[in-house]
């Protein structure tokens, strides 16, 4: 629900855009946490019956059949694959969870972690190297696992499908000059030409022609502002993009830690 400022036409134009955008994202939010759950159930009932098979398959006398020769490898795909597929909803259930709206110190560079768990499968697909530094005094952030997990991902899989393969994207935790913390996103992609440099954030605009959204980073701007920072970016045609999220320090909660590899 949007407060009464909003109701009494209080805000500006822009801050009123960005709290619209935010509760879509709420409801967006919730029907991902509702499919991940319902998805959840038979995708446990699918593995644990391949786990069955698989034992099963192993009987000398189905292996002394030439049908039934490439069976346990078969199972063992399937049963590999189920337990992606259940990683994969978990994280959606993370970002999703509804406790997570009220706001509390984060963790940026665990999110950003998470996201890159998230998109590991995706960027071996593409063979892109996915890579998530945290610096040690990088100050954690006020606001929830839902909205910031939904901000980085956007970041991430825009830069991801910019990429091509053998190529790298990179997340860069880190304070800001301003004492906040700041998340750097670069790929090695085609980048965007200047001339279309202003419209990266407008609804629905995209370079990479019919078929795409473009959604992801006008979401992720209106979530930037309304958790008080900003989101800017530079690039070059055919050397790549940097985004670059910055938001307030929180005076609550740990540092982010750690240097890691995804």
């Amino acid at each position: 629900m949007l407060d009464s400022r909003v109701q009494d036409g209080a805000l500006p134009e822009e801050q009123l855009q960005g709290l619209m955008e935010v509760a879509r994202l709420a409801d967006i939010g919730r029907l991902v946490g509702i499919v991940a759950h319902e998805l959840g159930t038979p995708l446990a009932s699918i593995a644990l019956r391949a786990q069955s098979l698989g034992q099963q398959a192993k009987d000398p006398q189905l292996v002394a059949l030439e049908p039934f020769a490439r069976f346990p490898r078969y199972l063992k795909t399937i049963e590999e694959e189920t337990f992606r597929c259940k990683e994969i909803l978990s994280n959606l259930s993370d970002f999703a969870r509804a406790g997570s709206a009220v706001p509390r110190a984060e963790d940026v560079g665990e999110i950003a972690r998470r996201v890159a768990a998230l998109l590991r499968h995706d960027a071996l697909r593409r063979q892109v190297t996915v890579e998530v530094r945290a610096e040690t005094d990088a100050p954690p952030v006020r606001g929830d696992t839902a909205r910031l997990g939904q901000a980085v991902l956007a970041l991430a899989r825009n830069a991801l499908e910019a990429s091509g393969p053998g190529t790298r994207v990179t997340l860069v935790v880190r304070r800001s000059p301003a004492g906040g913390c700041e998340l750097v996103v670069t790929d090695q992609g085609h980048g965007v030409p200047p001339e279309l440099a202003e419209r990266v954030f407008e609804p629905f605009f995209t370079t990479r022609g019919p078929g795409w959204a473009g959604l992801g980073l006008t979401l992720c701007q209106a979530i930037a502002r309304s958790l008080g920072g900003e989101i800017r970016f530079e690039s070059l045609p055919d050397r790549g993009s940097e985004f670059v999220l910055s938001l307030p320090g929180s005076r609550n909660g740990p540092a982010t830690r750690g240097h890691e590899p995804a």
